[in-house]
């Protein structure tokens, strides 16, 4: 079984929030097409029909629908609410998974590391290490290494 790091995890859930958000805009651009050209509605009534379907609003009708526009409307309203749904289970999981806290977190880790110029990196606890900074390191810095490595050796040893 292939494990997922979060990022993969965040990429994969907000491809499939846009790609709700996507789904829902094509059903609404359906419904307001058909109410228009089918219908012969204005483009706003067809707009407004289509809105107050899918939000389950029931106004009632703009104007007075035949046995096939109301068929239509059966589906209009049974593709939004499987949309609708769709995109709510997935911000759900986002929500409760912590996928925004954790994706905000990660841009910032990201934009700091990337911010980062002539910085070095130094690793691990021995004498080679410690005399690695001597290098590349101004004194006051060292010396600072030092004491901080230091202290963290008089915690460990206690």
């Amino acid at each position: 079984m292939y494990s997922y790091t979060f990022e993969e995890k965040y990429r994969r859930l907000r491809k499939e929030l846009v790609g709700g958000a996507i789904a829902l805009a094509g059903v609404v651009l359906m419904g307001t097409l058909w109410y228009w050209q089918v219908e012969k509605w204005s483009f706003s009534e067809s707009a407004y029909m289509t809105v107050i379907t899918l939000a389950t609003v029931g106004f009632s009708e703009v104007r007075p629908l035949g046995d096939r526009g109301r068929l239509f409307t059966i589906g209009l309203i049974l593709m939004g609410l499987l949309t609708i749904g769709y995109i709510v289970n997935r911000f759900t999981e986002a929500l409760i998974q912590g996928y925004f806290q954790e994706g905000i977190k990660l841009r910032q880790e990201k934009s700091l590391i990337e911010s980062l110029d002539k910085h070095y990196i130094v690793c691990g606890l021995d004498v080679l290490v410690v005399m690695s900074p001597a290098n590349f390191l101004p004194r006051a810095y060292l010396l600072l290494l030092l004491t901080i490595i230091s202290k963290k050796l008089k915690k460990l040893s206690n």
